[in-house]
């Protein structure tokens, strides 16, 4: 019986009885170097790695993100990277950096994006705020059947008059020493939600958002929450 026949009569793996063979027939060191190599690149692609060099293969999602509930990029992108557990913003291609800076997603713990446009948000705090009153809104109904969506949000000062940093765009009749403006931390944002005042300000007023007078849904024509955290430098962004 040949050498790798008699390897696997006496219960040797598929690799080390072809490896017996080939050792047989006088080509042990190569016959390793050889083994080991088409051994290693299985091994490799199993472990989702290229076969010849064995490098991790690119990873080509990063919905996880979404997982923290502020910041989340929808796009399928490629990052540079070898574990997904180590990953960096530092591992990132320079344009994934880009839309990381570019988006002020937030999404609930149930999943839900309540800043669909993109509205720019740029403290942090504030889109934590906003998150956390609708969750809040969420565990006092105990469903999800009302309306939250982000419908205004930074501004910032040009020529004099107040801008929306979103679009850039002139906001008429804004005065340019409110929250909403960057030069004053950006503290504020606009939210549609379809329920009373009276329902959501002890929620809001829990998770460090506040109406002032006179800044009530009532007060403005299409109905909408101003909500802001209050004016210290602690709160800026």
């Amino acid at each position: 019986m040949c050498a790798a026949g008699s390897a696997w009569a006496n219960g040797a793996s598929f690799g080390d009885g072809l490896l017996a063979g080939l050792a047989g027939g006088g080509s042990g060191a190569i016959a390793g170097g050889l083994l080991g190599g088409i051994t290693g690149g299985i091994r490799a692609t199993k472990n989702g790695r290229y076969f010849w060099s064995g490098k991790h293969k690119p990873i080509k999602s990063v919905n996880f993100l979404k997982s923290n509930g502020v910041v989340a990029i929808n796009n399928n992108v490629t990052l540079e990277t070898t574990n997904i557990n180590e990953i960096k913003l530092s591992t990132f291609t320079e344009s994934t950096n880009q839309k990381l800076k570019n988006s002020y997603s937030i999404i609930s713990k149930t999943g839900r994006e309540l800043n669909p446009n993109n509205y720019v948000l740029k403290n942090e705090k504030l889109r934590r705020s906003i998150k956390k009153l609708y969750d809040g809104l969420f565990d006092d109904l105990g469903h999800e059947n009302f309306d939250f969506q982000v419908t205004g949000g930074d501004r910032f000062i040009k020529d004099g008059a107040a801008y929306s940093s979103s679009n850039n765009k002139l906001i008429p009749n804004s005065g340019i020493n409110g929250a909403h403006m960057t030069e004053k931390g950006a503290r504020a944002v606009d939210l549609r939600i379809n329920l009373s005042a009276s329902r959501v300000e002890p929620i809001a007023k829990g998770v460090n958002l506040f109406y002032q007078k006179g800044y009530y849904p009532i007060d403005y024509s299409d109905g909408h929450h101003h909500l802001q955290l209050l004016n210290y430098k602690s709160n800026w962004y």
